[in-house]
């Protein structure tokens, strides 16, 4: 499962329980579809209360192509991922998002993740 919010200049994307690829397809193109993503400069995408992540690779193609589309229409979006410690999650987003023109932060901690979005946000 996953929730949306939106603030002002940005969109905390939260993912929790056991994901699929199809809820990261269908949270990618909820947001990138809504006409608030091109005035947007920041996306915070927390993973901290997820158990697990189902992810087939034709579903990891469909959201390669999802975010590339999605930068080049709006390249000037920071990127943060918060994710467990383990930094496996967080080694795959860094690899994924390097070869994008974003922006790209890993946090383990809510707290900071939260912290660095507010910042950004106000």
């Amino acid at each position: 499962m996953y929730e949306i919010e939106w603030a002002d200049n940005g969109v905390y994307w939260k993912y929790f329980g056991d994901i699929t690829g199809r809820e990261i397809i269908e949270g990618s193109q909820l947001i990138y579809e809504d006409p608030r993503f091109t005035k947007i400069n920041y996306k915070l995408i927390d993973f901290l209360d997820t158990y697990s992540i189902s992810l087939s690779k034709a579903e990891a193609a469909e959201i390669a192509i999802l975010h590339k589309t999605a930068a080049l229409s709006n390249a000037s979006i920071e990127n943060a991922v918060v994710a467990s410690s383990n930094g496996e999650l967080a080694k795959k987003f860094s690899f994924f998002f390097s070869h994008l023109c974003w922006e790209f932060f890993v946090f383990h901690d809510r707290e900071k993740g939260n912290h660095w979005f507010s910042s950004k946000c106000k």
